[in-house]
C-alpha cells in the first residue's frame, strides 16, 4: 500500500517514520557504506523536517518497502541537486 504522510500525520500510521529511517539506514549505511547522518540504526538527512511530505510503499506488516527507488524527490535549494547526495554517491546527471 502506498501512503502519503507528514510528521503531523505519521502518528496515525504507527511506526512509519521509524520504519522509513531504519530502511534507509540498511540501504545507505549498511549496504552502500555511505557516510551519512545516522543514530540508533536510523538514517536521516537535512530534508527530514516538519515540512517534508513522504510517500511510502508499506508491506502487509506495515514495514516500509520500496519497489522502485529508495527515496523521494529532493528539492533543489541551490540549483545543484547533487549537493544533497551522500558522499560516494554517483553524481552524474542523466
Amino acid at each position: 500500500m502506498i501512503q502519503g504522510f507528514t510528521w503531523a500525520s505519521a502518528h496515525k500510521l504507527g511506526g512509519v517514520l521509524e520504519s522509513r529511517y531504519r530502511m534507509r539506514y540498511r540501504v545507505f549505511v549498511e549496504r552502500q557504506g555511505y557516510e551519512v547522518s545516522h543514530s540508533d540504526g536510523m538514517e536521516y538527512d537535512p530534508f527530514d523536517t516538519p515540512a517534508a511530505v513522504y510517500l511510502e510503499w508499506r508491506d502487509v506488516f506495515g514495514e516500509v518497502r520500496r519497489k522502485f527507488g529508495i527515496d523521494g524527490p529532493i528539492p533543489s535549494v541551490t540549483g545543484d541537486d547533487t549537493e544533497a547526495l551522500p558522499a560516494g554517491a554517483d553524481k552524474r546527471v542523466a
